[in-house]
């Protein structure tokens, strides 16, 4: 791909695409040839992957140009952000992690049926996760509705309306959508195709491959979206320029807290990784680690939307985002 970007970060990210793309090929030979567990899902992702190749070479020239257009209309833009308080609310954000995590690590260790009982179905972790994700969802609708009022421009409300969407999925999913608060019956085709009999998009076919797809997302918008602004001025400002949603820097900090965690209780029990260990002799199901995971992700997402709530964007001095 032929783009006028000097810094040509456009051809180092296609080379590291190229990469891991190789990379995830020899491990997909490697989890079909031994037998491994995770094959549905190794072999999900390199689809997807082969699909992205041939998309990217098939609408190459349009990609092009809209990235050389982005580039030229920020060329002699420079884009500063900043967070009102950002370090207070990071502060109190980041210490309610840090404790609740390093209780629910030890927890894991003292007592397995206080910890199975946190962790267990309609419980605790489970409710607070889908109030994590409908809080997000009312924070970015009030964020949006007043980005539209103040006449932003257009990419604002589609990336907004995309995390919205997904906030609600997210919460739903997580109490099936009400099924058991309200004592609705599963429809039969569902019954056939989800592995938990419930109303639930996530749990149809396999929980596993959803359980990985939605690890791959929390790491690539909370670690490598970040790192990519940081590392290359022109990304950041073409993220900001189209006001792409880019974590800050406790929105990361509070997202490795949640890897810490999960990483703690998955040798805990054994469930972590393709490669199940432990410290103990047990067996237990790879639950034991992905719920508190995913309660950890909804508190993440929920921190990400509070501190998108109060960015602050400036070109040049000139404020464009309150």
């Amino acid at each position: 791909m032929k783009l006028e970007i000097k810094e040509g970060f456009l051809k180092n990210l296609l080379m590291l695409w190229a990469g891991l793309s190789i990379l995830l090929i020899a491990i997909g030979l490697i989890v079909f040839y031994k037998g491994f567990a995770h094959q549905a899902f190794v072999g999900l992702l390199n689809a997807v992957n082969a699909v992205c190749w041939f998309l990217v070479f098939a609408f190459r020239r349009h990609i092009e140009s809209y990235i050389s257009t982005l580039a030229a209309r920020t060329k002699n833009l420079a884009f500063y952000v900043h967070f009102n308080h950002e370090r207070k609310i990071g502060a109190v954000l980041l210490s309610l992690s840090t404790v609740f995590g390093m209780g629910v690590v030890f927890l894991s260790f003292y007592s397995v049926d206080l910890y199975s009982e946190l962790i267990s179905e309609d419980g605790i972790v489970e409710y607070s996760s889908a109030v994590f994700w409908f809080l997000a969802v009312i924070i970015m609708v009030v964020y949006t509705a007043r980005l539209l009022k103040m006449g932003t421009q257009k990419p604002t409300f589609t990336f907004n309306l995309l995390l919205i969407l997904f906030f609600f999925l997210c919460a739903g999913e997580e109490i099936s959508w009400g099924q058991r608060l309200f004592d609705i019956e599963t429809p039969q085709l569902l019954k056939e195709v989800n592995v938990q009999n419930e109303i639930t998009l996530h749990n149809i076919g396999s929980i596993s491959v959803f359980s990985n797809i939605f690890f791959v997302i929390c790491v690539t918008f909370f670690l490598c979206v970040p790192f990519l602004a940081q590392k290359y001025n022109r990304i950041r400002d073409i993220f900001y320029y189209v006001d792409f949603p880019v974590p800050n820097r406790f929105a990361t900090y509070i997202f490795i807290v949640t890897l810490l965690v999960w990483v703690c209780i998955g040798v805990r029990f054994g469930t972590l990784g393709f490669h199940p260990f432990s410290l103990f002799e047990e067996q237990y199901y790879t639950q034991m680690d992905d719920e508190i995971f995913e309660f950890f992700a909804a508190y993440t997402f929920l921190c990400f939307s509070i501190f998108n709530s109060v960015k602050v964007v400036s070109v040049k001095g000139q404020e464009l985002t309150v």
